[in-house]
């Protein structure tokens, strides 16, 4: 959701029109691999997603 906010007040700061931003919104299907749920024919659900596997981390630096 703050992801959406930013992004619609971007927009707007930018002087897109708030309609086209909305309906941009509501179009929006998400980007592949971020929370994709899936139901497995077992009827397990599964999500899949990709930020946050090791190589997602990898520029963390946990030493400080």
């Amino acid at each position: 959701m703050y992801n959406t906010v930013m992004a619609f007040c971007t927009a707007k700061l930018i002087g897109l029109n708030q309609d086209a931003i909305i309906a941009s919104i509501y179009d929006f299907k998400g980007v592949k691999g971020r929370f994709e749920i899936s139901k497995l024919p077992n009827g397990a659900t599964v999500v899949i997603d990709y930020a946050h596997t090791a190589d997602a981390f990898n520029f963390i630096n946990c030493s400080n």
